[in-house]
């Protein structure tokens, strides 16, 4: 029987961890679900928080990087996975403040198990199909600046999904082990990369819709990381035309010139 791996990136979570944790650990079946916690750039007491819950339950693990950036993180994850995980596996992550809850998480699961054609690859929620609910309702501000965004994705990278940063995807092992190799992006537009390679490798991926428990509304400030954002994707669509060599100019350029926007 196929086995779960599921990704759980961690920075600064000491408040949330637990309570996900004791979600999701106690939902799966511990000879079916292994779960891998990366622990990334933290000051604060998440470390020992995990390592409390690995006394009690076998099927968790940690990894610890001194390196931030969430996408750096989730690779990690991804790579330590398929070191045991089968073809036929599926490898997932999910934010660490349960706003995916193990349930939702197990929807996406069976719907790409069942996919009617039976060749989807992967998985991805989304908080924007007409039958995904959003507790509470976010704030118009934060869907215009989602909205805007999600515009930006579709025209300059024709990926034609609803929602490409909602933290909870899902990839068959078979499929992910082609991909990780040429994702280059580690921060902003991770999600948005990850996905354009599917679309490169001819990986089908379907959207589900979910019910969206956001218990505290990102931090992220848009007005100050949006533009990076916005030239993640513009890197991006660089890389994958003619004009890629642009970029490699602008990483030999010394660190304190140029912009995080991987």
């Amino acid at each position: 029987m196929s086995k779960v791996y599921i990704i759980i990136p961690a920075y600064n979570e000491d408040k949330r961890i637990g309570p996900t944790l004791d979600a999701y650990l106690n939902y799966y079946n511990p000879d079916l679900a292994k779960f891998i916690v990366v622990i990334n750039n933290t000051i604060d007491q998440t470390e020992d928080i995990v390592k409390s819950y690995e006394q009690t339950f076998s099927n968790l693990k940690h990894i610890v990087t001194p390196i931030g950036g969430k996408g750096h993180a989730i690779m990690l994850g991804f790579k330590d996975a398929l070191l045991e995980a089968d073809d036929d596996d599926l490898i997932c992550f999910v934010d660490a403040d349960n706003a995916t809850d193990p349930e939702n998480l197990g929807t996406m699961i069976v719907n790409l198990e069942l996919d009617p054609l039976t060749n989807a690859g992967a998985a991805i929620a989304s908080r924007y199909l007409p039958e995904s609910i959003l507790e509470p309702p976010q704030p118009f501000k934060r869907i215009l600046a989602s909205r805007l965004f999600n515009l930006c994705i579709k025209l300059i990278l024709h990926l034609n999904y609803s929602d490409t940063q909602c933290g909870a995807k899902v990839i068959r092992a078979k499929e992910l082990r082609k991909i990780v190799p040429l994702i280059s992006s580690l921060y902003w537009s991770w999600d948005i990369d990850l996905l354009l390679q599917m679309k490169q490798q001819n990986i089908k991926c379907i959207e589900v819709p979910i019910t969206w428990k956001d218990k505290e509304y990102s931090k992220i400030n848009f007005l100050k990381s949006g533009p990076k954002m916005v030239l993640g994707i513009l890197r991006l669509r660089i890389l994958h035309s003619p004009f890629k060599w642009i970029v490699r100019i602008y990483n030999k350029l010394p660190q304190w010139c140029r912009i995080k926007i991987e």
